[in-house]
C-alpha cells in the first residue's frame, strides 16, 4: 500500500471528519488526541506543518480512534472469514459449516451487485438459510459472520458502510459540559454517548449531573419500565419515577429513583430521605442510583429496617452500559 501526505492540519480535520460519519460524534482536537495511540502522536503533533503516513498506518490509527470511542468493539485487520477460518479449524463440524455460509454470502453479494443496487446486501436470507440448513450451529456462525463484517466495513476507510445513517452530529461535550438537548438516537440519552461510556467507563464521574440522571432513566426504560424522568431541578429528591408497563396511568410509581453522580459514598440520610419519599408517592420501592456505592452505615440501615430501597453502584453502571451498547447484529453488507 502507499502512502498519504496531510497537508498542514489536514490530518486532524480529516480523521475528524471521519469519526463524525462513522459515529455522529463530534470531537474537538483536544477530545480527539486523548484517544490516540501513543505512537502516532508524534504524528498528530506535527500535522500543523504537514505529515506523511503510510495509508495502512493511517487506517489503523482510525481503527485505533473508532476502537476508544466505543463505535467498533475490535481492532482486528484480519477479514472476518479468516477469523473464523482460524476459529473453527480444529472443529469439522463448524469448519464445514462456515463454508457453506460463504458461498451463499458470495452468492448473495453477486446477485446483488448484479441487480446494481445502491443500498446494502440484505445477509438475512444467508442467516435464515443458514439457519434451516444447519440448526443452531448455523444460526450462530452466520450471525458471528455478520456481526464481524459490519465492525469490518465499520473500521476501513474504502468502506462507505456505518451502522447508522445519523442525520446529525453529536458534541461529546454535551455529555461533560450540558444538560443536553432531547436525544436523536435513544429516548433519554443519545446512544452515541452511551457507547462512548461503555468504551471510557473511568469518565462516568465527569459527566454532568443531568446526563447522569437521563442514563439511569434509559436504562429502566430499555428494561421495560415506563419511565419518567423529573425536572432536573426542584424536583423534590425524586429523580426518576417508573411504572410498570401495565400500570394504570394514576397509579403510584413502582419505583422511585435518587442519582447520585458523586465521589463520595452514600449515606445513611440519603436514605432515609428516599424512604420517606416511597411512603409519601405510595410507590412500592426506591433505587438509589451512584456512580460511588452506598456507605456501610447506608446499607446497613435499609436492611436493618427492612427497607425496600434498591442499590445501583458503580459496578452495576459498568454492567448496565455493557448491556445498552449498540448491539452488532445488523445484519447488511455495505457496498
Amino acid at each position: 500500500m502507499g502512502s498519504i501526505s496531510f497537508p498542514p492540519n489536514v490530518l486532524r480535520a480529516s480523521t475528524s471528519e471521519i469519526i463524525g460519519y462513522k459515529f455522529g460524534l463530534a470531537l474537538t482536537n483536544a477530545e480527539l488526541r486523548t484517544h490516540v495511540p501513543q505512537k502516532y502522536w508524534e504524528h498528530w503533533d506535527e500535522s500543523e506543518s504537514g505529515v506523511r503516513l503510510r495509508s495502512e498506518a493511517y487506517e489503523e490509527l482510525v481503527s485505533e480512534i473508532l476502537f476508544r470511542l466505543g463505535t467498533i468493539p475490535s481492532v482486528s485487520i484480519l477479514l472476518p472469514n479468516l477469523l473464523l477460518f482460524h476459529k473453527y479449524k480444529n472443529d469439522p463440524e463448524r469448519s464445514r459449516v462456515l463454508r457453506s455460509i460463504m458461498e451463499d454470502m458470495v452468492q448473495r453479494v453477486r446477485q446483488h451487485s448484479e441487480l446494481k443496487s445502491k443500498n446494502p446486501t440484505d445477509l438475512t436470507p444467508v442467516i435464515e438459510n443458514a439457519a434451516r440448513r444447519d440448526g443452531r450451529i448455523g444460526l450462530d456462525i452466520a450471525i458471528e459472520l455478520g456481526q464481524l463484517l459490519e465492525q469490518y466495513l465499520t473500521r476501513i476507510l474504502s468502506s462507505a458502510f456505518r451502522q447508522e445513517k445519523w442525520t446529525d452530529v453529536v458534541a461529546l461535550r454535551t455529555l461533560f459540559e450540558e444538560e443536553g438537548l432531547p436525544p436523536s438516537h435513544g429516548e433519554f440519552i443519545d446512544q452515541r454517548l452511551v457507547d462512548y461510556l461503555a468504551a471510557n467507563f473511568s469518565r462516568l464521574g465527569e459527566i454532568h449531573w443531568r446526563q447522569f440522571e437521563k442514563l439511569a432513566a434509559e436504562s429502566l426504560s430499555r428494561i421495560g419500565l415506563r419511565t419518567k424522568l423529573g425536572p432536573g431541578r426542584a424536583d423534590g429528591g425524586i429523580d426518576i419515577r417508573a411504572w410498570h408497563p401495565r400500570a394504570k396511568i394514576r397509579e403510584p410509581p413502582a419505583v422511585i429513583v435518587q442519582c447520585k453522580n458523586e465521589k463520595a459514598k452514600v449515606s445513611q440520610v440519603v436514605v432515609k430521605a428516599l424512604w420517606a419519599d416511597v411512603l409519601n408517592e405510595g410507590a412500592r420501592s426506591g433505587l438509589i442510583v451512584t456512580a460511588s456505592q452506598l456507605s456501610p452505615s447506608a446499607d446497613a440501615v435499609r436492611r436493618i429496617r427492612r427497607y425496600p430501597i434498591g442499590g445501583v453502584d458503580r459496578k452495576t453502571l459498568n454492567l448496565w452500559l455493557r448491556r445498552m451498547r449498540t448491539p452488532w447484529a445488523g445484519v447488511f453488507f455495505g457496498v
